[in-house]
């Protein structure tokens, strides 16, 4: 059983086809945790690591029941050097323990060496980090894609391929390379079977790129904060598409725009609403 095959049971277990990002925005996170974290580390990587490594846990509590994901994007911790990796580790680690699977969002991708040794530290069962999938960018064609998804068999776990974004200038590079994007990523997963795509919930083209690959698992951002459209994930689901929609800030930072401001209550208010939108 790959690594999909995984995520598509846990979708069916909890009946929730939602992933909450892990993106913790220092100047977002309570101000009590943060105060607390700085007061005894001080106003450096160390307080701040710990503070939204603080975060993360409550977090995952507060959702582990609802989500059978969590996808923390490796900028919020690489931006706070070792100290912020340790806490993505941490983090890692505690949403396995209680029985998340880990999108790791990194957008990773080079050729030769350098690819197998990103695609170790991401998905070899002796990384730290290892994750049960990982972004990766498709720029440098399919020598810079294939090691990833040799390690990723290997090891039983799934790569998904950054190639249709939710972000307002997507299609300036995406646009003009959409056929061969599509042609490529139907190969890759005839022959692997563990390669998924990003695919925005945002996109105009949402339903005709998914019709163009029906036999593709998708990781789908766009909602929320970004304005996305249910009713596309909806049209794809009742297509039998297979998918798993991501929000981030919408659900960490809810207790900032609602009533409900105790973080981890609004978190699993907003993780509900959003299911009961999917679902309706």
């Amino acid at each position: 059983m790959n690594a999909f095959q995984k995520l598509e049971n846990k979708i069916k277990e909890k009946d929730s086809p939602l992933c909450v990002g892990l993106d913790p925005h220092l100047d977002l996170l309570p101000e009590e945790i943060v105060k607390t974290s700085f007061d005894k580390y001080g106003k450096n990587a160390k307080g701040a690591a710990t503070a939204i490594l603080e975060f993360n846990l409550e977090i995952i509590e507060a959702i582990r029941d609802l989500v059978p994901a969590v996808k923390p994007q490796i900028a919020f911790y690489e931006k706070w050097g070792s100290e912020g990796i340790l806490a993505l580790e941490e983090t890692v680690a505690y949403a396995k323990k209680r029985g998340l699977m880990v999108i790791m969002d990194a957008k990773r991708n080079d050729i030769g060496s350098t690819a197998r040794a990103y695609a170790e530290a991401f998905l070899s069962s002796e990384s730290e980090l290892s994750s049960d999938f990982l972004t990766v960018t498709p720029y440098l064609g399919t020598e810079g894609i294939t090691p990833f998804l040799e390690l990723a068999r290997k090891e039983g776990k799934g790569v998904f391929l950054v190639a249709f974004t939710s972000n307002e200038m997507a299609n300036e590079i995406q646009g003009p390379i959409k056929d061969v994007l599509i042609k490529n990523i139907n190969t890759l997963q005839k022959e692997f079977g563990n390669l998924g795509a990003v695919l925005g919930l945002t996109r105009d083209d949402f339903l005709e790129i998914q019709a163009e690959m029906p036999n593709v698992f998708y990781l789908i951002p766009g909602l929320g904060a970004q304005g996305g459209s249910v009713e596309n994930f909806k049209e794809l689901i009742r297509k039998k598409g297979k998918g798993i929609v991501s929000a981030s800030r919408s659900v960490l930072f809810a207790f900032r725009e609602g009533q409900e401001k105790d973080f981890k209550k609004a978190a699993t208010e907003e993780v509900k609403r959003i299911l009961q939108s999917l679902k309706a």
